[in-house]
């Protein structure tokens, strides 16, 4: 019960923080107010302004480098979970679990992405780190010639498998790209992924999915009030796991111990049992 308590006080924290920093807006006004909202010509112009991760069938929709920490000399772009206006989500069930998932990540610092570009800003690798371990990697490649990239992975041989498209949107500028009428045709026609005009790759596995044309947006930060609570939360959770393991520790030892001392005292009489059997047998000899 204890354990129950201390779920459920975090998930109203973080619940709290969700109610506090997203706002439900049309895919057309995500785009446009994540493109207001960020503008940063120290990035490279290619990089610069929103991003339709179209093939993607993972319920979100839109992204932006713009509000990334960026590190020229590295060629490193480091995505925190829950910027204001940095990552849109589905507005059905699926995205809200999401995006409470990486609320509850991005506000203590827990998970976050790198895209670390080559020098020319072509190619890039997707490192996804957990406290601070890497648990998966992708990869990024520019299409030449077109507003588009196509993220994918690296086989052990060095052979770049494509998984879905990624198109440009909006540029740098705020000026709408041709996809952009695409994408909004898309949202509002429940189009599923599959469908999607124009698309060179999409990840097969939910392929049928639709992405709802009201997505989810950061709006604001979490306070640092709430990011107290939430660490303490997790603090908290993560104490009372270790309590129970040590407890379990424990018990497995003390059982074990009962075991032997068990199986010692069945040897004892069993070792009785025989001398007694001998000493029965060897009478009428006396």
């Amino acid at each position: 019960l204890r354990m129950i308590g201390i779920i459920l006080l975090g998930a109203a924290c973080v619940g709290f923080s969700n109610m506090a920093c997203v706002v439900k807006v049309r895919t057309s006004d995500a785009a446009e107010d994540m493109a207001r909202h960020h503008s940063n010509s120290q990035i490279p112009e290619e990089l610069q302004g929103v991003f339709w991760l179209a093939g993607n069938t993972a319920p979100e929709l839109l992204m932006s480098f713009e509000v990334a920490t960026f590190d020229p000399s590295m060629h490193r772009f480091r995505f925190s979970w829950g910027l204001p206006y940095s990552w849109s989500y589905s507005s059905d069930l699926s995205g809200r679990a999401e995006r409470f998932l990486s609320t509850l990540a991005g506000t203590v610092e827990l998970s976050w992405l790198d895209f670390d570009f080559s020098s020319n800003y072509t190619v890039a690798t997707i490192p996804l780190y957990v406290a601070g371990i890497k648990v998966k990697e992708w990869s990024l490649r520019k299409e030449e010639g077109i507003d588009e990239w196509t993220r994918g992975e690296v086989s052990s041989d060095g052979v770049f498998l494509p998984r879905y498209s990624i198109k440009r949107v909006i540029d740098g500028e705020g000026q709408r790209l041709p996809a952009f009428e695409t994408l909004i045709d898309a949202a509002v026609m429940h189009t599923s992924v599959d469908h999607f005009p124009g698309l060179s790759y999409y990840i097969p596995e939910s392929s049928g999915r639709v992405k709802t044309d009201v997505q989810l947006l950061y709006s604001g930060a979490p306070s640092a009030y709430t990011r107290v609570l939430i660490g303490c939360f997790i603090l908290r959770l993560c104490s009372c796991l270790a309590l129970r393991a040590l407890r379990f520790g424990k018990g497995s030892d003390e059982s074990n111990k009962n075991q032997t001392r068990q199986k010692g005292w069945v040897q004892l009489a069993a070792a009785w049992k025989s001398q007694v059997v001998l000493e029965d047998e060897l009478m009428p000899l006396a």
